[in-house]
């Protein structure tokens, strides 16, 4: 029993081994597909850039910090990483990428698998219709009839 949960501790934790992308897996918009309308415009806590496999988010210095609330109290205050969003399938991009930074985070999309702290992200699953992705939740507050049955 304790080594199945230490099983299963270690797969929630560990970087995921590379894995072919979900059956419904679509390929991402090309840079010179994405029209003028569906631009980032307006966003002042980040940028999004485009690029062929993957897309970089880079938060504003003086907006996006990690809180004073922030559970690790050493990245407190501390500007929050960019997020480099890759394909699945494809390679991970390193810092010889363009706009790829070197304590920039990466997510395989699809994410296969995920976490949830609260409510808040929730509803958004459920919109995008991926609530079997969610591996943990925090069901204090959870009013979901849906999330309710996970």
């Amino acid at each position: 029993m304790l080594r199945l949960a230490l099983a299963l501790i270690l797969e929630a934790v560990l970087p995921a081994r590379s894995a072919p992308c979900p059956a419904n897996a679509a390929p991402f918009t090309p840079p010179s597909a994405i029209s003028e309308a569906e631009q980032v415009k307006y966003a002042e806590l980040f940028t999004v850039t485009w690029h062929t496999t993957y897309k970089v988010i880079k938060f504003n210095p003086t907006q996006g910090l990690f809180k004073s609330g922030w559970p690790n109290p050493s990245l407190r205050n501390q500007r929050i990483p960019d997020l480099v969003l890759y394909q699945c399938g494809t390679t991970q991009p390193t810092t010889a990428f363009n706009d790829v930074s070197a304590d920039a985070w990466f997510f395989s999309i699809p994410i296969e698998h995920a976490a949830l702290p609260g409510t808040a992200p929730m509803h958004f699953f459920e919109l995008l219709s991926v609530t079997e992705a969610i591996d943990a939740i925090d069901m204090t507050y959870i009013t979901s009839p849906c999330a309710q049955l996970l």
